[in-house]
């Protein structure tokens, strides 16, 4: 660990009993696509153990500039610091990781938090996708979470744009010029491809030409997805990748639910976070009756006024699907470029993993239709 961090986890130790202890890194991970750098971190003292994880930034510039690293790490910060304590105020009991410190000097951006896995929470990678038990736990989460801010928005509003307006913008769905090409622009469209060639491929030419009409809109109607002055918007968890969502057990049974990884909170509609909960998540069985997943958020999802709202705020939820699973699917750390036209491939292409991937592509596609999105 670079000598900042060191520093960092030293004050834990001190701050929780351990002025001396011996410090073991259990696992180190760098996620080079859309995610920080983890370190997990054992303190022991006696017969006290301290849990760490630690997130850093990725070292690519490039990377960096692309993620928004910085404003990823500052929200994610703001979450823990005030706006955690917040929720819990209005109603939130759900689980989250316990804060330790963090700092935000510039590169040098540390968060530490409890290792979650130590208290027997376990990730499921979203490229496997969820089943039934575990989407209900997503869902009634969900609910929990957008009660709690609307309550909070509601009783003190003053106090919640207060914080609110501090967050910073951190999605890759930036708006660009008609006629610039970001790599942003690049993602999104080759990610959309993909849903028309694999749709196409497994459930014919009607739903491919779905995301088709889609696709000629998409960087026009991004414009309307996160409107602050919309009074139905809220603060919302924003993102759903491989270990947003932990689960505890018993007897291979879901029974409890952790929401991790705060960075790309935002202002936005309840139903950008169901709908990318829902496709972005489920696995392939699950994704064959949508609605039935929406049930478990609420019976309000199936007023005429909401299926609206769900139809406009789920393009979000549909287009951050597409390219979280197909990003998580990939193991390879290669260059973006590579990835991108590894994304494209064939789906005609015999190798078993890649098939099962483009059936996922394709069942995202058709839910969202059955779900009236696109």
């Amino acid at each position: 660990m670079e000598p900042f961090v060191e520093e960092l986890v030293k004050q834990v130790g001190k701050n929780n009993g351990m002025p001396v202890f011996t410090k073991t890194v259990t696992v180190g991970s760098k996620e080079t696509v859309f995610k920080c750098n983890q370190t997990k971190v054992q303190l022991k003292h006696g017969n006290r153990v301290l849990h760490l994880l630690i997130k850093t930034p990725p070292e690519d510039k490039e990377t960096r500039a692309i993620q928004k690293t910085g404003q990823k790490f500052s929200n994610e910060i703001l979450f823990y610091k005030e706006i955690y304590s917040r929720l819990k105020k209005h109603g939130w009991n759900g689980r989250t990781p316990m804060f330790f410190t963090s700092s935000m000097d510039k590169g040098k951006e540390v968060i530490v938090l409890e290792d979650l896995e130590k208290s027997t929470y376990k990730a499921v990678n979203i490229a496997q996708g969820l089943d039934d038990d575990h989407l209900k736990l997503v869902m009634s989460a969900l609910s929990d979470v957008h009660n709690a801010v609307l309550s909070w928005k509601t009783k003190e509003e003053t106090d919640y744009n207060n914080i609110v307006t501090r967050l910073k913008d951190t999605t890759i769905l930036d708006v660009p010029d008609e006629d610039e090409t970001t790599m942003q622009k690049v993602i999104i469209s080759s990610s959309l491809d993909a849903g028309i060639s694999h749709s196409k491929h497994h459930f014919g030419k009607e739903v491919g030409e779905k995301v088709e009409t889609f696709k000629k809109t998409v960087f026009t109607d991004m414009r309307g997805w996160f409107d602050g002055k919309d009074p139905k918007n809220i603060l919302i968890h924003g993102d759903y990748w491989n270990d947003v969502f932990m689960f505890k057990y018993e007897e291979k049974v879901p029974v409890d639910i952790a929401i991790t990884d705060w960075q790309n909170i935002r202002i936005g509609s309840p139903f950008a976070d169901v709908s990318l909960a829902v496709l972005g998540s489920a696995s392939v069985k699950c994704l064959e009756h949508p609605t039935s997943i929406l049930e478990c958020y609420g019976s309000s999802v199936f007023t005429d006024d909401k299926r609206q709202e769900l139809r406009s705020a789920g393009r979000f939820g549909f287009t951050m699907a597409l390219i979280n699973i197909l990003f998580a699917s990939i193991e390879e750390e290669l260059p973006l470029e590579q990835i991108i036209k590894g994304i494209l491939r064939s789906p005609q292409l015999r190798d078993q993993g890649f098939r099962k991937l483009t059936l996922r592509v394709a069942s995202i596609v058709k839910a969202a239709a059955d779900m009236g999105i696109i």
